[in-house]
C-alpha cells in the first residue's frame, strides 16, 4: 500500500491507498516492472506486473509523453518472491511454468531474502512522503498533518509520478553495486553478452492468458455456465456434436462480460449470451449475494444483472457523498478500462499455444480463486 492518499477523476474527492506491486533485476537493481491500482494485492495484480516485466516498455512509456530508455524487457530465469497467496496461486505457477521461469520462494522468517525489493520500496515511499496527500509512515510522524483535505493526485497521476521516480532511480548511483547507476550496469552486462528471451508485442494477450485464473467446464446446449453467468460462442455448435465434453477457460475478474475458452484452433472469447456492458467479477459477486441474502426462491441471470446495474447506479450517485462509494466507483471502472487496454491494440488471430501442455493437471470444476 502506498503511503499516500488519492483522489477520483470526477469529483476529485478522497478515495484512499492505492496498491503498487514492483518487479526489480537483482543483479542490475533496474525495476523491470510496475502496475498500481485501487485494489488489494491479488492474483491480477501480479499477473500484471510480471505483464509488464516481460513486455517492451515504449507504449507505456508513450501513453504519459515520456520517451526515456528503459530497455527491461523478456522472460528472466528466475522470479524470487514471498510466500504470499498470489505468488503460490495456480494461475502465477502455471504461467511461469508456460514460459519455463523458474520461481523461488523467500524462506519463511528470513527477510533478509527481501532485502533489495523491500530497499527499493523504501526508496519510493521515501520519495512519497513529500507529495500532497502523503500519509507518512505512520501515525507518529504524520501528526496533525490532514492527508485526506491536501490530497491532489489522481491514479493516472499517481503513476506516472511512479514512472518518473524509476527513471530517476535507474539513472542514480547504488551504493549496493559499487556505485555504478542501475542503468550503466544493465548496459554493462549487455555489453559483455547479457540477452534476455525477448517477448514479441503481439504476446500481449498470450502472456496475459497463461496467467489468468482459469477453470475447466462443460459445452452443453446452452453454452457454458460458470458462476452464474451463461456464455455461447458460434464455434460451440460444433464441439457439442462431437461430445467434446469439458473445455479449459480462463476469466478476467476485471471484465467478465466475456471468457476465453481453448478451443480447435486455439483461443477465443465466449460472450455472455446476451451481450452486456464490460462489469468486473466483484460486482457480480455483490449483485448475487444480495438476491442471496433475500432468500429469493428462483434467481435468474438477468435478475442478477438487473440488481448489478441498480447497485452501480446508486453507487455512482451516492459517489460524492462517500469515499467508499467513490472507490468502488473509480475501482471498478479503472479494472474495466485496464483489461480492455491490454488487447486494444492487438490484432491477432485466435491464439494456438496449447497452455493445457504446459499446466499442472486440474480436477474436473476446479476454479482458482483470488
Amino acid at each position: 500500500m502506498a503511503d499516500v492518499i488519492l483522489v477520483d477523476r470526477r469529483y476529485r474527492l478522497p478515495i484512499g491507498r492505492p496498491t503498487i506491486t514492483l518487479v526489480i533485476d537483482a543483479y542490475t537493481r533496474m525495476c523491470v516492472g510496475s502496475y498500481v491500482s485501487l485494489g488489494a494485492p491479488s492474483i491480477i495484480q501480479t499477473s500484471m506486473a510480471l505483464l509488464r516485466s516481460f513486455m517492451p516498455k515504449d507504449a507505456l512509456l508513450e501513453s504519459i509523453g515520456q520517451d526515456w530508455p528503459w530497455p527491461c524487457n523478456g522472460f528472466p530465469s528466475v522470479v524470487h518472491s514471498d510466500n504470499g497467496m498470489d505468488f503460490r496461486s495456480l494461475a502465477i505457477r502455471r504461467g511461469l511454468d508456460t514460459y519455463g521461469i523458474v520461481q523461488h520462494f523467500r524462506p519463511v522468517r528470513q527477510p533478509r531474502y527481501g532485502a533489495l525489493i523491500e530497499r527499493f520500496i523504501g526508496t519510493l515511499m521515501g520519495e512519497l512522503h513529500l507529495v500532497p496527500g502523503t500519509t507518512f509512515s505512520n501515525v507518529d510522524r504524520r501528526g496533525e498533518y490532514d492527508s485526506d483535505r491536501r490530497a491532489v493526485m489522481t491514479l493516472d497521476a499517481f503513476e506516472t509520478w511512479v514512472l518518473l521516480q524509476i527513471s530517476r532511480y535507474h539513472r542514480s548511483p547504488h551504493r549496493g553495486i559499487d556505485g555504478f547507476t542501475p542503468q550503466s550496469r544493465w548496459d554493462e552486462a549487455v555489453e559483455r553478452g547479457f540477452k534476455p528471451r525477448a517477448v514479441p508485442p503481439s504476446y500481449a494477450e498470450d502472456v496475459l492468458l497463461a496467467f489468468l485464473p482459469g477453470s475447466k467446464r462443460k459445452i452443453s446446449r446452452t453454452g457454458i455456465q460458470f458462476k452464474g453467468l451463461r456464455y455461447w460462442a458460434p464455434w460451440f455448435g460444433p464441439l457439442i456434436r462431437k461430445g467434446a465434453g469439458s473445455v479449459e477457460l480462463r476469466f478476467d475478474p476485471r471484465d467478465m462480460s466475456y471468457i476465453w475458452v481453448l478451443g480447435p484452433t486455439g483461443w477465443e472469447r465466449a460472450h455472455l449470451y446476451r451481450r452486456r456492458a464490460p462489469f468486473t467479477l466483484r460486482e457480480h459477486e455483490l449483485a448475487s449475494a444480495e438476491l442471496r441474502a433475500k432468500a429469493a426462491s428462483t434467481v435468474s441471470e438477468d435478475d442478477i444483472h438487473y440488481l448489478r446495474e441498480q447497485m452501480q447506479e446508486l453507487v455512482e450517485a451516492e459517489a460524492k457523498a462517500t469515499r467508499r462509494a467513490r472507490r468502488r466507483n473509480e475501482s471498478s471502472h479503472r479494472a474495466i478500462e485496464a483489461a480492455e487496454a491490454v488487447v486494444s491494440t492487438i490484432e491477432t488471430p485466435p491464439l494456438a499455444l496449447d497452455f493445457a501442455s504446459a499446466s499442472r493437471p486440474l480436477r474436473q470444476r476446479e476454479v482458482e480463486e483470488w
